[in-house]
């Protein structure tokens, strides 16, 4: 026996829709920073403008021309040392820096990984604009010279927005090399029984790395250590022209006798550009009374050019 059931089955259909948040992307900072130093001030900052811009496919759907009202907050994520600030390196070498969200004018610190105060959709592209300002801590003339490179994520945290990816920044502090030397007083050999004088010189050398110098008298073709009787020239005869010894002394360090066109190398220079009565090199001049004996009488001069490079 064969049973036959029929029965009929209403199906009802509510629609529905899922409304997602709009998609917002970083805008001007997937880029490369550089930050090169100069030599003079102790400190280097860069401001780099950015904004938060709503995606194209987005945009299509919402058909608005208001701006939506949002509120998001940035965390900026990096190497950071013992001290909290964030860092930039080479090596085993460090620059510290400190990181600060400007919004409307106003500054506010960014700690690594910390939310910052709370932004509203007034800071949104095309009208708004925010910057991430860099400053360097520390002195720069005492960091060696080098590349020094921070790399820095940051991301916008929203209940109102998605950010469809955190924006990007390689940032690179250029610390050149820099040498300097301050032009010393005029050296005097004022009578026979004191042929010998000395001068400090400040020798400026970032980083308090090394240095080479070179000694050239500018009397002559040979460049030789001699100065000349008034009036006369480097061609003048041996009773008109007197022969000198150039010697320095480093910081710390021991004298050194200077031959004509010749390098000293590897001497350290003081990292503070003034000296400020340190880490001065000592320059000494002397001439032998047995030689100052077989000259005529009268004033004799002559110049002394230094030349320092870095090594």
């Amino acid at each position: 026996m064969i049973y036959r059931i029929a029965f009929s089955l209403l199906l009802t259909l509510t629609s529905f829709s899922l409304q997602a948040k709009d998609s917002y992307f970083f805008k001007g900072l997937n880029k490369d920073w550089s930050m090169p130093w100069d030599g003079h001030q102790g400190v280097l900052s860069l401001d780099i403008p950015f904004c938060i811009d709503q995606s194209l496919a987005s945009y299509g759907q919402t058909q608005s021309t208001q701006t939506p009202k949002i509120n998001y907050k940035i965390q900026v994520i990096g190497s950071v040392g013992a001290n909290g600030l964030f860092e930039a390196s080479k090596g085993q070498e460090k620059i510290p820096f400190e990181l600060s969200l400007v919004s409307n004018g106003s500054p506010h610190d960014l700690k690594n990984g910390a939310d910052s105060q709370e932004l509203t959709s007034s800071s949104l592209c095309p009208s708004g604009q925010l910057k991430l300002s860099v400053k360097t801590k520390g002195d720069l003339h005492k960091i060696k010279a080098g590349d020094y490179r921070a790399s820095l994520r940051v991301r916008a945290q929203s209940n109102d927005i998605n950010i469809s990816q955190d924006g990007l920044i390689d940032l690179t502090i250029k610390i050149p090399k820099i040498v300097s030397i301050k032009t010393p007083d005029p050296i005097k050999l004022r009578a026979l029984h004191k042929l010998k004088e000395e001068t400090y010189i400040c020798v400026y050398r970032n980083g308090h790395e090394a240095y080479n110098l070179k000694a050239t008298g500018l009397n002559n073709k040979k460049g030789d250590f001699q100065v000349f009787l008034d009036g006369a020239s480097g061609q003048a005869g041996e009773h008109k022209a007197l022969n000198y010894d150039v010697s320095i002394t480093p910081p710390g360090g021991s004298r050194i006798t200077l031959v004509p066109n010749n390098l000293a190398k590897g001497l350290m220079g003081s990292s503070d550009p003034g000296c400020n009565g340190r880490e001065q090199l000592k320059l000494e001049v002397s001439v032998n009374k047995k030689a100052a004996q077989n000259v005529y009488a009268g004033k004799y001069q002559g110049q002394l050019k230094l030349t320092v490079e870095v090594q």
